[in-house]
């Protein structure tokens, strides 16, 4: 037979329900911020290209695309963490930030192209391209998903086992049932099994249990009687029966007396044959079988069978 634990299977089943919903969970949290962290980026990107883009109308109307340049290159510093690069149609650099750290972009960084119109006070298109550094963010994005993936593990483990510590102390009464049913024996048939708190799932159970120790030991209690009693019925026929052999081999007796004496052992045989009978009916009586499947019998002839039994009790009164 294979046995399993309760606590452990449901432990396992739970830490395994609550490791999937978590998943779900950190998952969602983690789309929903990047989502966020995408929308602070682009909202970002396209403020700086507004700022951009204003700046260069005005200084345009005022000295050309030459004043444009000048302000470019002296408010770069005015944007670290973004790269912007400007080029004619043809592909030749207008301005581009220098080389140094503070503009130092990767090549996972947000890259937004743009317009710069400036044909209006007789200059070209530019095609503008303004990178944004997003180290920190992916820095931090990255963390962020290391700690929720350790979060549906975590998680799982401690419900799982705070579940199987519980289920252990909600289980100890069946712990308690065991005992009290290993202390029932042959002679203590009057234990019963009971609980200071019974569960209502375990109610049912107690009382069943106790009703079937009730009817095992009125049953073992009338097999005790029965077999008292049968004893006692075959102590005398058995008794006569000795006693007729008996004074038959003490001496040399004739025929005639031999016979008499072998005709009382008969009857006492037959009382003896009726008693096993009458065991036998009882016994399946007891078991609930049928006792009797042939056709009624007379009632004549069951009077007269009672009779023959008692006629030696009535010869001697």
């Amino acid at each position: 037979m294979k046995v399993y634990s309760i606590s452990g299977r449901l432990a396992r089943r739970v830490a395994l329900l609550v490791g999937v919903a978590l998943t779900v969970i950190v998952a969602l949290i983690y789309a929903t911020t990047a989502m966020l962290m995408e929308n602070k980026q682009a909202t970002e990107r396209a403020e700086k290209i507004n700022v951009i883009q204003y700046v260069a109308r005005e200084y345009a109307a005022r000295g050309g695309p030459a004043e444009v340049h000048r302000t470019m290159v002296a408010s770069a510093q005015k944007r670290p963490g973004t790269r912007l690069d400007v080029r004619f149609a043809d592909g030749r650099v207008f301005y581009a930030d220098p080389d140094e750290a503070a503009f130092v972009v990767g090549d996972d960084d947000r890259r937004e192209p743009f317009i710069i119109d400036l044909t209006a006070v007789g200059g070209e298109r530019l095609q503008a391209t303004l990178a944004l550094n997003c180290v920190h963010d992916t820095q931090m994005m990255r963390s962020l998903a290391w700690f929720l993936f350790f979060v549906p593990l975590v998680g799982g483990g401690v419900v799982g086992a705070g579940t199987a510590w519980r289920v252990k102390r909600e289980l100890r009464p069946l712990q308690q049932l065991a005992q009290q049913t290993q202390g029932i024996s042959a002679d203590r048939l009057d234990q019963r099994l009971a609980l200071p708190v019974a569960a209502a799932e375990l109610q049912p159970w107690l009382v069943q249990f106790n009703a079937l120790m009730d009817r095992l030991q009125a049953a073992i209690e009338q097999l005790d009687a029965f077999n008292a009693d049968v004893a006692h019925e075959m102590r005398t026929p058995i008794a006569a029966l000795m006693g007729h052999i008996e004074v038959a081999l003490s001496r040399e007796r004739p025929a005639g007396e031999l016979r008499e004496t072998m005709a009382m052992s008969l009857e006492e045989l037959q009382q003896l044959s009726s008693l096993v009978d009458d065991m036998l009916f009882l016994s399946h009586a007891d078991r609930g079988a049928r006792a009797r499947r042939g056709a009624p019998r007379s009632l004549r002839a069951l009077a007269e069978k009672v009779v023959e039994y008692h006629e030696l009790t009535f010869e001697d009164a």
